[in-house]
C-alpha cells in the first residue's frame, strides 16, 4: 500500500541536498568495510534522518538522471560496513576503471549512508510491537528492549549485533535457530520502503513486496522503517560444552538439536574439537554478573600477542624452518582462541556431578533477564573467568560445561567494539554457505578429507594448523519462500561458515594455509549447492564459471519480477548483482585469486610465490598453493 508524504518531504529537499548530500560529496567520494577488502565509491553521499528524506533525495536524482539522460545507481549502507561482497557499492573501482566525476550536475553513482537512521518510532506495549528505523543497530534495540519490558525470540537478533536492522533483514543475516525463528526477518510484521522514483510503501511482511525485500539485498527498494513482533521479557539459558572430540560431530550435532533448536557450533578439524553452544528459554530468575556472548572484545594485548605469532607465521609462504618452528606455538594459540570463544561465561566455577554426552564437565551455572541473554555487548571487562577443566585431565581429553542464564536480548547477540579484531592489524577472510542439514554428515567428512589430504598431507605434516579464527562456525536457519533468500526453498538448513585470519601488514600475502579456505569454499559451493550468504562472502562465490548460484535459488525469477514493478530501470541493481543475474562468470586477472575476486586456473592468479594446482582431495577443484609444497603433492 503507498503511502502519499511527498509533499511533507519536499519541504526537507534543502536539508537533504543543501546541507548533507552536496556537503559530503565534496570531502567523502568512498567508504570501506571493517576489513580494507572492499572499497566503494559514489559520486553523492546522501544522510537522510527519515523516509520522507531518503523518498525526496531519491526523486530529485531519479529526475536529474531522466532529465540528462545518464543512468543512475543507488546504493545503501553505512560509512564503514561489514559486508565483504560489493553489493553495497553504488560503483567499484575493480571493475570500472575510472574514478566517477563528481561535478556532473546529475551523479550517476549515489549511496545512502544510514547513520541517521537509528530512532524507535512507535511502541504498543500491549501487542509487544516495536516500529524502528532501519539503520538502528540490532545491539540498540536489544538494550531498549531490556529497559522497556519487552524481548525478541531467542534465535532472531544476529550474534553479532552491531549490524543494522534494515542491512541485516536484506542481507540475510541471521541468529541460529533449527526451523525456528532465527533471524530478524523472521520476527518482522511490516517494511516501509522506497522505490526507485522515490515513492514510499508499506507492505506486510507476508506480501510478494515483503517477500522481495526480506534477503532481496535491496534489489527492489530501500528498506526505512520495520515494524517487529517482540515478546514479553525472557530469560535464556545459555550452555557452552568446550573442547568436545569431533569423531562423531554430525551425529552429536543431531542429538543435540533434540534438546533445543538455538544451537551453535565452533569447529576446529585441524585441532579436531569443537565446541557447542545451547541456548534456551528458562523460568530461572537472572543472577548479577551473569552474561553470555560469542563477539568478545579482543583487547591490544591479547591481539598483539596473536600477531606475534601470525606475523612471522604468514611471512613464511614457503613453509620453511621458520614455520616448522611455529607451528606447534600457533596450534597452541588456536587452541586457547577456541577455549576464549565461548558463548555462557560466569565468575564462579562449582562443580556439579553429571555429563552431558556422556563426558565429565564443570560447570558454570548463571541466570539473567532474556534481553540480557540474547543480545547485546561486551564491555571489555565482562569476562569473569577462565575456561576451567577436569582435574587430572591431559588437555586433548578436557572438556568443561558454562551455563550462564540471563536476559534472552543479551545472551543470544553481542558486540565487541571498540576492540574487535578487525580494528587492529588482523582482518578476516570470511565464507558462509547454506546447506541442506541431511548434507551435513557427507560434507563434514569431505572437510576432513581436505584437512587430512592438503593441510596435514596424509601425516606428514602433523603440526599444521590454521591461524587464529580459523574455525567453522555452524548455525542453523529457517527455511522461507523469500525470494532472493539463502534459505528459500530450503527443507532443514544449516550455515557453514570459516573465518580465516590474517595480518594488514602483509598484503601481498594469503593467510597462512589459505588454500583449505578455498577448498572448502569451493567444495561447499559446487558438490553441496551451497547457497552464499549474501554478506560474508567475496564477489568471487557469485560468478564461479561451473557452478551458478542463481540456478540454486528457486524463487529468483519472483524477485525479477517486483524489481521490473517498482525498479524497471534498474537504479538499484548493484554490478555484482547485475553479473549474478546475467551468470557471469569471474574476471581474471594478475592475482585476483589473491584478491578473492576469482578462484585461479593458472598460476598468474596467484600470489607472488604461489601456484594454481588441484587440490589432493578434490582434484576436480584447483587453489593457489605456495610452491616449495608442490612436489609433494605432485610427485
Amino acid at each position: 500500500m503507498a503511502r502519499s508524504r511527498q509533499s511533507q518531504a519536499l519541504s526537507l529537499l534543502v536539508l537533504v541536498f543543501g546541507s548533507v548530500a552536496i556537503a559530503r560529496a565534496q570531502t567523502q567520494k568512498s567508504y570501506i568495510n571493517v576489513y580494507g577488502q572492499v572499497k566503494c565509491y559514489a559520486e553523492a553521499l546522501v544522510k537522510p534522518e527519515s523516509t520522507e528524506q531518503l523518498a525526496a533525495a531519491v526523486k530529485q536524482f531519479a529526475d536529474a538522471a531522466k532529465q540528462s539522460g545518464k543512468p543512475l545507481k543507488i546504493r545503501t549502507s553505512r560509512s564503514v560496513f561489514h559486508s565483504t561482497a560489493s553489493f553495497a557499492c553504488p560503483y567499484t573501482s575493480d571493475l570500472i576503471p575510472a574514478a566517477p566525476d563528481s561535478s556532473s550536475a546529475a551523479p550517476s553513482y549515489v549511496a545512502v549512508m544510514t547513520e541517521g537512521f537509528n530512532k524507535v518510532l512507535k511502541v504498543d506495549k500491549a501487542a509487544y510491537t516495536v516500529t524502528v528505523q532501519a539503520g538502528l543497530k540490532v545491539l540498540d534495540l536489544l538494550r531498549w528492549a531490556d529497559k522497556n519490558g519487552m524481548a525478541t525470540e531467542p534465535g532472531a537478533p544476529t550474534n553479532y549485533a552491531e549490524l543494522t536492522i534494515g542491512g541485516v533483514i536484506s542481507a540475510n543475516g541471521h541468529g541460529t535457530g533449527s526451523n525456528v525463528t532465527s533471524s530478524m526477518g523472521d520476527i518482522a510484521l511490516e517494511f516501509t520502503w522506497v522505490d526507485a522514483s522515490g515513492g514510499i510503501h508499506t507492505s506486510s511482511r507476508d506480501s510478494p513486496e515483503g517477500h522481495a525485500l526480506a534477503g532481496g539485498v535491496g534489489l527492489v527498494g530501500i528498506i526505512t522503517e520495520v515494524k517487529l513482533q517482540m515478546t514479553p521479557p525472557s530469560n535464556t539459558q545459555a550452555v557452552s560444552i568446550n573442547l568436545l572430540p569431533d569423531s562423531n560431530i554430525a551425529a552429536d550435532v543431531t542429538k543435540l538439536l533434540q534438546t533445543t533448536k538455538n544451537i551453535a557450533l565452533m569447529w576446529r578439524p585441524d585441532l579436531k574439537k569443537y565446541n557447542a553452544f545451547l541456548m534456551s528459554k528458562t523460568e530461572e530468575p537472572a543472577k548479577k554478573g551473569d552474561h553470555a556472548g560469542l563477539v568478545f572484545p579482543l583487547p591490544t594485548p591479547i591481539s598483539n600477542a596473536f600477531q606475534l605469532v601470525l606475523l612471522p607465521l604468514q611471512a613464511d609462504i614457503h613453509d620453511t624452518a621458520v614455520s616448522r618452528a611455529l607451528n606447534p606455538l600457533n596450534c597452541l594459540t588456536a587452541l586457547t582462541s577456541i577455549a576464549y570463544l565461548r558463548w555462557a561465561s560466569k565468575s564462579i566455577l562449582p562443580q556439579v556431578p553429571g555429563a552431558p554426552l556422556d563426558m565429565a564437565v564443570a560447570q558454570i551455572k548463571a541466570v539473567g533477564s532474556t534481553n540480557v541473554m540474547m543480545g547485546g555487548g561486551c564491555e571489555p571487562f565482562c569476562i569473569k573467568s577462565i575456561l576451567p577443566q577436569v582435574p587430572g585431565a591431559p588437555l586433548d581429553m578436557a572438556v568443561a560445561q558454562i551455563k550462564a542464564v540471563g536476559s534472552t536480548n543479551v545472551m543470544m547477540g553481542g558486540g565487541c567494539e571498540p576492540f574487535c579484531m578487525w580494528n587492529s592489524e588482523l582482518t578476516v577472510d570470511d565464507i558462509e554457505f547454506a546447506i541442506e542439514l541431511e548434507d551435513f554428515p557427507a560434507w563434514v567428512e569431505d572437510v576432513k578429507k581436505i584437512f587430512q589430504k592438503d593441510l596435514s598431507e596424509d601425516g606428514k605434516a602433523q603440526d599444521r594448523c590454521l591461524p587464529f579464527g580459523g574455525y567453522v562456525f555452524l548455525r542453523f536457519g529457517k527455511a522461507n519462500n523469500d525470494y532472493s533468500s539463502v534459505t528459500s526453498g530450503m527443507k532443514n538448513p544449516i550455515y557453514v561458515e570459516l573465518t580465516n585470519a590474517r595480518s594488514r601488514k602483509l598484503p601481498g600475502v594469503p593467510a597462512k594455509y589459505a588454500f583449505v579456505q578455498d577448498a572448502m569454499e569451493q567444495l561447499t559451493l559446487c558438490k553441496y549447492k551451497g547457497r552464499p550468504h549474501w554478506g560474508k562472502n567475496s564477489d568471487r562465490a557469485w560468478g564461479h564459471p561451473e557452478c551458478s548460484v542463481r540456478d540454486a535459488l528457486p524463487n529468483f525469477d519472483k524477485q525479477l519480477e517486483m524489481q521490473a514493478k517498482y525498479d524497471p530501470n534498474k537504479v538499484f541493481e548493484s554490478i555484482l548483482m547485475s553479473r549474478f543475474i546475467a551468470k557471469q562468470p569471474n574476471l581474471y586477472s594478475p592475482q585476483c585469486d589473491l584478491k578473492r575476486s576469482c578462484y585461479c586456473t593458472q598460476d598468474s592468479h596467484c600470489a607472488q610465490g604461489f601456484a594454481c594446482v588441484p587440490l589432493a582431495s578434490f582434484p576436480q577443484f584447483k587453489v593457489c598453493k605456495p610452491s616449495p609444497m608442490l612436489p609433494k603433492l605432485l610427485g
